[in-house]
C-alpha cells in the first residue's frame, strides 16, 4: 500500500490599522506546504503470524508574516541608530503601551517552521490459542529548521511607571524597556525509540484481560550544525556549550517503562459490558516554541533587553537613536537565556476509567464512564534570576546571577489532576441514520499549565504554589454529532435519481462551559478598591496575582452587558511587593456554542472515477460566542469583553476522484 498526499495554503488578513501601524493580532499572511508519503507492506508468515512494516515521510514549510512585512522598514518612518538585523523587514517596531491596544508588528513575525520526519513501524502479530499477542518496535528521526525569535523589528514597552499612566509614558516617548535581537537560523534534531508488546487473553468467552508494556526512550532536542545547543551553569554563572561528547547539555530519561492493564467483562450476555483499564504514559518530545529552546543563547542568539534602571531614566528615549553596537559589543546584564535544568525527566502521566455500556437496542448503546489520570514530572517555565519580592530586580547587582538579566528555565516539576464523569449516546448507522452524543463532567487542576496557556509562578520554581484550574479543560461539555441520508429519491429512476436521491446531512452542536482564566495583577495601576495609583518593584520576572475577596463572575449575560462580565470588586491589590493569594485560573470565560452543518452527495461517473458536491456551513445560526475578556487587575478595561470568535462561514466545495 502507498500513499501520497499533497497540501498548499495560502491566506492573507488585512492589518488592524492603516498604513504601518499594523496593529497587534493575526493579520498578514501564513503559507502552509505539507508533503506525506505513506507506504506499508503485509506479509503472512503463517495463517497464525502476520507482519505489517510501515513507512512514513512527512515534511511541512509553514511561514507567517505580518501585514507589513513588505512595507517601509522603521528607520523610513523615523526610527534611528536601528542594528541591521532589525531592518531585514518591513513594519513598524512595537509600541506597547499597559492597558492600551497595541501598535505595529506583533512578537514572532515573520518566522518560519520546516519540520521533516522519517517514521518506521514494524508490528508482528500471532495468535496462538485464546491470545492475541503484538509485539513490535517504532523509530522516528525528526528535524526542523526554523527561524522563531521574539522581535524582528525592536519592541518599546510603556508602563505608565514615569506618569502612572502607559498613554502618557508614550506621549512623553519615555519607554520601561525596549528589547532586540539577532536573528539565528535553527537547524533542531530528535531521535525517538520505543518497542512494545501486548496480550489480548480471552480468558472466557465472557471475559477479556489486556497485558502488556511499551518501552520508549527519546533523545532530548540538539541543535544541528552551526548553532548547538548552549545552556546555563548556575554553579559558575556561566554558559556550557555543547560538544561531541554532550550534545544535549541535559539527562536523557532512559527509564521510560509503560505497563497497560485493561479488561472487559460481558456481564449480562448481549446486553451489558464492563470495562477497565490502567496504563503509564509518558510524554517524551516537550517543546514550547522558543521557550527554554537551547541553541537560542548568545552567542548565537543575542536577544538583549534596555531596562530602565531603579527611578532612573528612560533607557532610551522614543527619539533617540538606539545604541551602537548592542548587537555585537553587548553587556551580558542585558542578556536573556532561554536554558532547561540539567536534570529532566519525562512527563509521566497515570491514566485510568472504569465504563459500562448498556445495549438499549439493536442499533443503540449508552455508556458511563468514570476517567482519570496523574501528572508527574510535567514541564513548566520559571524565571530563575527575579528578585524577591520587595528588592528591585532592575538592578542587575540585585540578582542572583548579576551577569545576565532574565534567565528563563525549563524545570519538569510539575503536576496535574483530572477526574471526569463521562456518558455517551451512540445510535449506529441503519436506516440513514446515525447519532452520537456525549457529555463530560470534569475536574482539572494543574501547576503548571500547557502550551500557550502557562504562567510563571510568583515564586522561583515553586510550582507547588500554583494548583489552580486546567485553563484549556472546561468544567462541562456537551457535543452532538448527527448524520442522516435523505430518504426521498431510492425509488426514482433516470436523471431525477441521479441528481436528487442519495443526499446525506450532517449536524455537529458542540456546547461547553467557560474556559478558566488566570487573573493577573500588573506591576503598576489603579487600585480598583481604592481608586489609588500603586506600584511594584521590577523583579526582573516572575509572576503576580492579586488577593481575592468575592467570586470573580458576575453572572451578566455578555450579550447585555460586555463590560461587566468579570468583577472587579472580587479582587484586591495586596500589600505591595508581597505575592497575591489568589490562586491561577479563578475566573471563568463566557460559555460557547456552536452548530456547524453539511450538505453532501457522491456522483459516480465510472466505476473508478466520482465526484463530491459538498456545501458547510460553520456556526450555522450565527451565534455570537465572545472571546475572553481582559484579566490584569490594575487596567481600566478588566473584565470588558472587547471581541468575538467568527461569525457564520458557509463554503461549498467539489472533490474530483479516480
Amino acid at each position: 500500500m502507498a500513499r501520497f498526499s499533497w497540501l498548499r495554503q495560502k491566506f492573507s488578513r488585512d492589518a488592524i490599522f492603516p498604513g504601518l501601524a499594523d496593529g497587534v493580532g493575526n493579520q498578514g499572511t501564513q503559507f502552509n506546504e505539507n508533503r506525506s508519503l505513506a507506504l506499508a507492506w503485509t506479509a503472512t508468515i503463517s495463517p497464525r503470524m502476520v507482519n505489517t512494516l510501515r513507512y512514513g515521510n512527512n515534511y511541512t514549510f509553514a511561514e507567517f508574516a505580518h501585514a507589513t512585512a513588505t512595507a517601509e522598514k522603521a528607520d523610513a518612518f523615523g526610527f534611528r541608530g536601528l542594528p541591521p538585523e532589525m531592518l531585514q523587514v518591513g513594519g513598524l517596531p512595537l509600541i506597547n503601551p499597559t492597558n492600551y491596544n497595541q501598535l505595529g508588528t506583533r512578537n514572532f513575525r515573520p518566522q518560519f517552521q520546516a519540520p521533516k520526519l522519517n517514521q518506521f513501524i514494524d508490528t508482528v502479530s500471532i495468535t496462538s490459542g485464546r491470545h492475541f499477542m503484538r509485539a513490535g518496535f517504532e523509530l522516528r528521526l525528526k528535524a526542523n529548521r526554523f527561524v522563531d525569535v521574539t522581535r524582528r523589528t525592536p519592541a518599546y514597552n510603556f508602563e505608565g511607571r514615569y506618569t502612572n499612566d502607559a498613554m502618557s509614558d508614550l506621549l512623553l516617548g519615555f519607554p520601561e524597556s525596549v528589547q532586540l535581537n539577532t536573528v539565528p537560523e535553527v537547524d533542531q534534531r530528535q531521535e525517538a525509540y520505543s518497542a512494545f508488546f501486548q496480550d489480548d487473553f480471552k480468558v472466557s468467552r465472557t471475559f477479556t484481560l489486556n497485558l502488556g508494556l511499551r518501552y520508549e526512550y527519546t533523545t532530548p532536542f540538539y541543535g544541528h550544525g552551526v548553532n548547538k545547543n548552549i545552556n546555563f551553569d548556575p554553579a559558575t554563572g556561566g554558559l556550557i556549550l555543547a560538544s561531541d561528547k554532550d550534545k544535549y547539555l541535559t539527562t536523557p530519561d532512559r527509564n521510560n517503562f509503560g505497563p497497560r492493564l485493561g479488561f472487559a467483562w460481558q456481564a449480562l450476555e448481549e446486553k451489558l459490558v464492563l470495562r477497565g483499564g490502567y496504563g503509564i504514559f509518558y510524554n517524551t518530545e516537550d517543546i514550547y516554541g522558543s521557550e527554554a529552546n537551547l541553541p537560542l543563547n548568545p552567542p548565537q542568539l543575542i536577544q538583549p533587553t534596555l531596562l530602565r534602571v531603579g527611578t532612573g531614566p528612560a533607557p532610551v528615549r522614543l527619539s533617540d537613536p538606539i545604541p551602537a553596537g548592542v548587537l555585537t559589543n553587548f553587556d551580558s546584564r542585558t542578556i536573556g537565556l532561554r536554558t532547561r535544568e540539567r536534570e529532566q525527566r519525562s512527563g509521566r502521566i497515570q491514566q485510568f476509567n472504569f465504563a459500562m455500556q448498556y445495549r438499549v437496542s439493536k442499533a443503540s448503546t449508552f455508556e458511563v464512564a468514570y476517567a482519570g489520570n496523574r501528572g508527574v514530572n510535567l514541564f513548566g517555565l520559571y524565571q530563575r534570576n527575579q528578585t524577591a519580592f520587595g528588592i528591585d530586580g532592575s538592578v542587575a547587582a540585585n540578582r542572583p546571577f548579576p551577569q545576565w538579566q532574565g534567565i528563563q528555565t525549563g524545570a519538569s516539576t510539575a503536576k496535574s489532576w483530572y477526574n471526569a464523569l463521562q456518558t455517551k449516546f451512540e445510535h449506529t448507522y441503519s436506516n440513514g441514520l446515525y447519532l452520537l452524543s456525549s457529555f463530560t463532567w470534569a475536574s482539572a487542576i494543574d501547576q503548571a499549565g500547557t502550551w500557550d496557556a502557562g504562567s510563571s509562578p510568583q515564586i522561583l520554581d515553586r510550582f507547588d504554589l500554583e494548583n489552580g484550574r486546567m485553563s484549556q479543560t472546561p468544567k462541562l461539555q456537551f457535543t452532538n454529532a448527527l448524520t442522516y441520508e435523505l430518504p426521498w429519491g431510492k425509488s426514482w429512476k433516470g436523471l431525477a435519481k441521479y441528481a436528487l436521491a442519495g443526499w446525506r446531512t450532517s449536524t455537529i452542536i458542540n456546547w461547553r462551559s467557560g474556559l478558566p482564566l488566570n487573573v493577573g495583577l500588573n506591576g503598576n495601576g489603579i487600585d480598583p478598591q481604592t481608586g489609588r495609583a500603586y506600584t511594584f518593584l521590577n523583579r526582573n520576572g516572575g509572576g503576580l496575582r492579586p488577593n481575592r475577596v468575592g467570586e470573580a463572575n458576575t453572572g451578566i449575560d455578555p450579550k447585555e452587558d460586555r463590560f461587566r462580565f468579570l468583577n472587579p470588586n472580587a479582587y484586591s491589590v495586596q500589600a505591595v511587593n508581597t505575592p497575591g493569594d489568589a490562586a491561577r485560573n479563578t475566573a471563568y470565560g463566557p460559555r460557547f456554542f456552536t452548530t456547524d452543518f453539511n450538505l453532501s452527495k457522491a456522483f459516480r461517473v465510472t466505476e473508478r472515477q466520482s465526484f463530491d458536491i459538498r456545501w458547510e456551513a460553520f456556526n450555522l445560526f450565527n451565534t455570537v460566542n465572545f472571546n475572553n475578556p481582559a484579566t490584569n487587575i490594575g487596567a481600566t478595561s478588566f473584565g470588558w469583553i472587547t471581541s468575538a470568535r467568527d461569525p457564520r462561514i458557509m463554503q461549498m466545495a467539489i472533490r474530483y476522484r479516480f
